[in-house]
């Protein structure tokens, strides 16, 4: 065997043993997931109908019935931002050991999602907006297969979410 054989073997080597202390330095330096408790979301709640009388109707003017109609404002502006519980499901990627979700309606800190017969769920409350998110398996991060909509040059999905309709 030659010189340069040896010189070859010592560097293929060298190049190995750099790229696995690489590989284990950037896994040290994740930060460990943070878990997150979900708060349930209570519906919202109906705006109430006012029944009137025939009589009650006649006798209240066209002025006093105006200030009634104020209070419904807010209440109508209330059940537009109410936070909707928006269900990610990962389907497939069952051999993987842990899924969880990143986004800015999270801080970017992982939630973990469960693991079901189909792959990975979780619903997380959110209200109405534009959220950018990603999945992240196994320590990598992946945009989300089942969302077109992409932003930050296609390294995370796009959600929209939309208020609730008027009852």
């Amino acid at each position: 065997m030659t010189r340069r054989f040896w010189a070859g073997l010592m560097l293929v080597a060298i190049l190995l043993a750099g790229g696995s202390a690489y590989l284990l330095l950037d896994k040290m330096a994740e930060p460990p997931p943070q878990p997150v408790r979900l708060k349930s979301v209570p519906p919202p709640k109906p705006i109430p109908s006012v029944a009137a009388s025939t009589a009650a109707a006649v006798a209240v003017s066209s002025e006093a019935a105006k200030p009634a109609a104020k209070p419904a404002e807010p209440e109508a502006k209330a059940a537009s931002k109410a936070k909707r519980n928006i269900l990610f499901r990962l389907t497939g990627h069952t051999a993987a050991k842990e899924v969880s979700i990143i986004g800015d309606f999270n801080n970017w800190k992982r939630q973990a999602l469960k693991k079901d017969a189909k792959g990975w769920t979780i619903s997380v409350p959110l209200a109405p907006g534009r959220y950018e998110y990603a999945y992240v398996l196994d320590g990598k991060k992946y945009r989300d297969p089942n969302n077109k909509q992409s932003a930050n040059n296609g390294r995370v999905s796009v959600l929209t979410v939309k208020p609730l309709a008027k009852p």
